[in-house]
């Protein structure tokens, strides 16, 4: 079913999507957009944001975007009640204003660094329709134009803990609460990041030591309650004891600025304070999480002998909770590589006869998207099975430089049902935005991110990049020395070829070749195709591939132990359908191998079987069952 929306119904700031309270006009790269809008009749929201959707089925609007229609009035399938539908959407001019809706008041909050310097000024703006907007303006009040980052903000009223040292703190969402808690004596920060984000590591530090309080706001879809959660083991990491707390008789959406409006004391606040539950960490993954290592750990040769061997994702290719590189120039089949690596470890298919590590996989897949559905399709096709559903995609720019990002990226990651084996980067030029590839401080961030992801998750993270125009890999040589596995891609026409360029642990892998071919999708959309990569791989020797058994075939099916002329050889070769090019690449394969021979050099060579051929192809055709496709296919 295809959704349709024209202008009036799109989300936009003044009229957000009642499911998330996103809309069009948001930060990028933050996982806050929603590009949805309101069914005509009112009773339907079209989100887009798929971690909202639970038992819903995704539509495609005409332009391709994927949307999860929700019930606005009584249930809805993804589990909440979102309210009644009889709010329409204000109505618009041509370009998109609103010409009944006034601005009455704009009240600019200043937010300080713990020095009680001035980070910035939190503008809230006023409307008679009684909506409101939040802005960012700088410290003297011009405007920011995207240069204050939210998560990275420091926490409202922090600069007055100093004062108050070790004293317990309230926590709160938004100044309001913050001031209501503030002017009955109670000591109390709040976030100005908004529910859908999170405060950054750095932001929360001043609560280090500090017993914390987190009170979120009572939102019926959980987006408070979400916030603090967040929030908490964060407190965790740097010291703080949080305790959050919960107001039974909170009204939907009520905060502190509530609980005192609505009669509440500061002594019943307390009885609150002394109820709270302390933070305990979810007894499932306790057990998963990582000891944290002592700094100048002395070791025995017997301690570093006892060590775990370390353990594959892809064996003799990639290393478990590691790091690696796929690097290449444009054109080459890297992103084909990766998505092939990544449908295998998803769905437990072995790769080109190496045994996988199966489990969920999260691909960044920050490069154009126009045929990703194409690339994908593809692989279905190509390798007779269905597409694995832990296989998770992110086509948002993840800007590793940017903490907070990272802290957003790993939120996501904690929704999942479990955390990723591996996690793709696509890629390093996207993912490094703001930085300098040549710098060996921006690298040095950028590998310490890569470091940020794999301790969190445990999993191989691999990151794809591009080569010079010397064929070197492009930026600060510090990236190839950090990384555990970097592996070359290398396109020769009908072929790709994969090199070990470095890998640590477990030792180079062989050269791997595998063939281009095309997948015709017409039956899904018509005219469209898509390249894929295929291996034929004999379980026995990985170079022997299917052009090198074809020409070896021909020449002792049809010469036998006579041999033939190149010239004879090559006729019947060209008549089975293979290109002169593949046909020549085979031939000479088979001569450096010592499968073939010739009785001497130059025109009128005549090229025999050598015995070592013969022992190939018998073993070959006693076990027809292990020469097969085992080497996988996927769009590139």
């Amino acid at each position: 079913m295809t959704a349709t929306a024209n202008g009036i119904q799109r989300f936009t700031r003044h009229f957000p999507c009642p499911v998330c309270d996103g809309h069009r006009d948001l930060p990028q790269g933050q996982g806050i957009r929603c590009y949805g809008f309101r069914s005509s009749d009112g009773l339907y929201a079209h989100c887009t944001r798929g971690e909202r959707a639970g038992g819903i089925q995704a539509r495609e609007t005409q332009a391709g975007t994927l949307t999860y229609a929700h019930r606005l009035k009584g249930d809805c399938k993804c589990g909440v009640q979102h309210g009644p539908a009889d709010i329409k959407p204000p109505s618009v001019n041509g370009n998109g204003t609103h010409p009944s809706r006034k601005k009455i008041a704009e009240t600019p909050l200043v937010v300080k660094h713990p020095d009680r310097t001035s980070f910035g000024q939190h503008v809230r703006i006023d409307y008679d329709d009684g909506s409101k907007d939040f802005v960012w303006r700088m410290p003297d009040g011009s405007p920011s134009n995207g240069r204050i980052k939210s998560n990275q903000a420091p926490l409202y009223g922090v600069e007055h803990l100093s004062q108050y040292p070790n004293q317990a703190v309230v926590l709160v969402e938004g100044e309001k609460p913050q001031k209501a808690l503030a002017e009955r004596g109670i000591l109390a920060v709040a976030t100005v990041t908004g529910a859908d984000g999170t405060p950054c590591v750095e932001s929360l530090q001043p609560l280090a030591g500090r017993d914390v309080y987190p009170w979120p706001d009572n939102d019926p879809d959980g987006k408070g309650q979400r916030h603090m959660g967040r929030i908490e083991p964060r407190l965790v990491d740097i010291g703080a004891r949080p305790h959050m707390l919960t107001w039974p008789a909170a009204p939907p959406k009520g905060d502190a600025f509530d609980f005192f409006a609505m009669g509440g004391t500061v002594e019943e606040l307390e009885e609150m304070m002394a109820a709270a539950d302390t933070y305990q960490a979810d007894p499932e993954t306790e057990d998963d999480i990582e000891p944290e290592r002592k700094r100048f750990e002395l070791l025995t040769p017997q301690q570093i002998l006892n060590r775990p061997a370390p353990e594959r994702l892809i064996d003799d290719l990639l290393i478990a909770n590691s790091t690696a590189m796929i690097v290449g120039d444009s054109g080459s089949g890297k992103t084909v590589l990766a998505l092939d690596l990544a449908h295998c470890v998803a769905s437990g298919r072995w790769w080109n006869n190496r045994k996988v590590k199966p489990g969920p996989v999260l691909y960044v897949h920050a490069e154009s998207g126009a045929d990703l559905h194409l690339r994908l399709q593809a692989w279905a096709k190509a390798n007779g099975q269905p597409l694995p559903e832990n296989i998770y995609f992110l086509e948002e720019v993840v800007r590793l430089l940017e903490p907070g990002d990272v802290d957003l990226l790993l939120d996501r990651i904690a929704e999942l049902p479990e955390p990723p084996v591996f996690v793709i980067i696509d890629t390093l030029a996207r993912s490094m935005a703001g930085g300098d590839e040549n710098s060996t401080a921006d690298m040095g961030l950028y590998v310490d991110a890569l470091e940020r992801l794999r301790r969190a998750t445990k999993a191989n993270v691999t990151v794809v990049h591009h080569t010079n125009k010397s064929g070197l890999i492009r930026g600060n040589s510090s990236l190839r020395a950090a990384l555990d596995t970097v592996i070359e891609v290398k396109r020769d026409d009908d072929f790709v070829t994969l090199s070990c360029d470095k890998q640590k642990g477990i030792g180079p892998f062989k050269t791997i070749r595998m063939q281009v071919e095309i997948v015709p999708l017409g039956e899904y959309w018509p005219g469209e195709s898509s390249v894929v990569l295929s291996g034929l791989v004999s379980n026995r020797a990985d170079t022997f591939d299917s052009h090198m058994k074809i020409v070896a075939d021909t020449l002792v099916d049809t010469f036998g132990d006579l041999g033939a002329t190149a010239t004879q050889l090559e006729a019947v070769c060209i008549e089975q359908k293979m290109g002169r090019a593949t046909y020549y690449r085979a031939k000479k394969s088979l001569v450096e191998q010592g499968f073939m021979v010739a009785d001497k050099e130059g025109r009128g060579a005549r090229y025999r079987p050598a015995k070592a051929l013969w022992d190939k192809l018998q073993s070959l055709r006693d076990l027809p069952d292990t020469y097969q496709q085992n080497g996988s296919s996927v769009g590139i």
